[in-house]
């Protein structure tokens, strides 16, 4: 039986560097108390792509919040070989939760590997697995999904985060419709007019780098946009999640749109999602994809396995 849990007063969570961090904790949440977990129970949790590991900080520090007298073990790991991060970056990831929350060996919890390898972890391990604007820049999500499926438990979830090809307003240069142009020219010709009406991310640039141009900055983020983006349509999630055999939904994506509207109004943060979405959180659902970001939920079921004519 799921036990309602309701959400712990507001100047005891942990300080809110992110909307995305909200929404992965919230899914994460409504989804774990699905599972009913009680006192005394271990979770582990991966964080998969864990980059500056601000995350995986928020998440130690607020689930045991939310659900009091359960052990939530985080793990994460990075791709040091995408050509993204810079030198170092990973050492500083150990560092900063080291100082922050100095009671867990990072250095045996986190792992940097290569974007080909297997993921560094046993079959079944993790109660849940997320990740935070990651998957629209996996190259081979064939394996991303393979690779969940074989680490998550039997009844466990995964929650994801991230830009789809639906979106108007590419969100790495600002640009619309940038990641939509497949064809090199036509992607360099959009983002060099949009900053030659000082639109998207080219002012940032220039104020760093007075030798910036339109040109220059378009020739740029274009070869980062082909080499290190890989936007698809929520369909291709769907289908993919399916063919390794993971139940998958959008339905919380709308929860993203909403709760960031209520916070622009003042009100206070909500850790779970509604148990049955209102009108406007439908509708949000519906516009998200278009502009911002989307939210996957997978769940590893095998309910059919114990059905019983």
């Amino acid at each position: 039986m799921v036990t309602f849990k309701p959400d712990p007063p507001q100047d005891k969570m942990p300080e809110l560097l992110s909307g995305t961090h909200l929404q992965i904790l919230s899914v994460l949440a409504t989804e774990l108390r699905r599972m009913d977990p009680q006192p005394g129970d271990s979770l582990n949790i991966l964080d998969i792509g864990c980059g500056d590991g601000l995350l995986i900080e928020y998440l130690g520090k607020a689930l045991p919040l939310l659900f009091k007298n359960v052990e939530f073990v985080l793990y994460g790991f990075d791709v040091g070989d995408h050509g993204v991060q810079p030198d170092g970056y990973f050492a500083k990831t150990i560092g900063h939760l080291t100082l922050t929350m100095p009671n867990v060996d990072w250095a045996d919890r986190l792992a940097l590997i290569s974007e080909k390898d297997p993921w560094p972890h046993a079959d079944a391990f993790f109660a849940a697995t997320v990740s935070n604007q990651v998957l629209e820049h996996v190259r081979d999500h064939d394996m991303f999904f393979a690779e969940t499926a074989r680490v998550t438990r039997t009844g466990g979830v995964g929650v994801h985060v991230f830009p789809s090809r639906h979106t108007v307003i590419e969100q790495h240069t600002l640009v619309p419709f940038a990641h939509k142009c497949r064809q090199d020219h036509n992607m360099r010709r959009m983002i060099r007019w949009w900053s030659s009406l000082g639109r998207g991310r080219y002012r940032e640039h220039k104020f760093k780098s007075a030798k910036t141009t339109p040109e220059s900055y378009a020739a740029r983020h274009t070869d980062y946009l082909i080499r290190y983006t890989n936007f698809q349509n929520k369909s291709f999630f769907l289908d993919l999640a399916k063919s390794h055999q993971l139940h998958s939904t959008f339905r919380h994506s709308g929860l993203y749109l909403t709760e960031k509207l209520r916070r622009m109004r003042g009100k206070q943060s909500r850790y779970f999602a509604p148990e049955t979405p209102g009108v406007g959180q439908t509708l949000a659902s519906w516009i998200s994809p278009y502009l911002t970001n989307i939210t996957l939920l997978v769940t590893k079921n095998r309910h059919y396995d114990t059905l019983e004519e």
